[in-house]
């Protein structure tokens, strides 16, 4: 959880997640918490198969009234889904993305963590796409943009270092 990272994996992210670089996931438009955490966001790896059930036993079309919802996946990048909600009487859709955009707008924060997240235990790319695959999940990330991920977690990486060694040096200094 984000909670239990140390002060410098913070400022990482932060600084990774507010850069303006070229990271962008195109495409559709944290760390999980709990209850006890006190965090506003959750996430979790959802099937939607019994997502589609419970929606089809408890949710009604506000435009016609029936119960004959259809939930599907129209779109991806990387971790974010686009997904819509169809009436399967009246044919009403809405959609909406499942992910956070950065404060930039550029990337989704879930597919930068996710790097920053393989990355922190020593694995690359393929680690993270194995990991999806032995879930029965698709690839988290097209190369390139995990590339990208990877580069600006680099760069920030590179400016923390620097600012914590700046500092130290001031400090020594009579």
């Amino acid at each position: 959880a984000i909670a239990d990272l140390d002060a410098s994996s913070l400022k990482l992210l932060a600084l990774a997640s507010d850069s303006d670089d070229e990271g962008s996931d195109g495409g559709v438009e944290d760390a999980d918490s709990d209850e006890e955490s006190g965090e506003d966001e959750v996430r979790r790896i959802i099937d939607f198969s019994p997502l589609q059930e419970l929606l089809a036993q408890s949710v009604e079309c506000r435009a016609c009234g029936a119960g004959d919802l259809e939930l599907a996946e129209i779109g991806r990048a990387g971790l974010a889904s686009q997904v819509s909600i169809t009436c399967s009487n009246c044919g009403t859709t809405n959609s909406a993305v499942l992910a956070k955009r950065s404060a930039t707008g550029k990337f989704f924060e879930m597919n930068r963590q996710a790097v920053f997240a393989a990355r922190s235990i020593g694995k690359g790319q393929q680690g993270l796409t194995n990991f999806f695959s032995g879930m029965s999940m698709p690839k988290p990330m097209a190369n390139k943009a995990f590339d990208r991920h990877r580069v600006s977690l680099y760069t920030a990486a590179k400016k923390v270092v620097g600012d914590c060694l700046d500092s130290a040096a001031q400090r020594l200094k009579p």
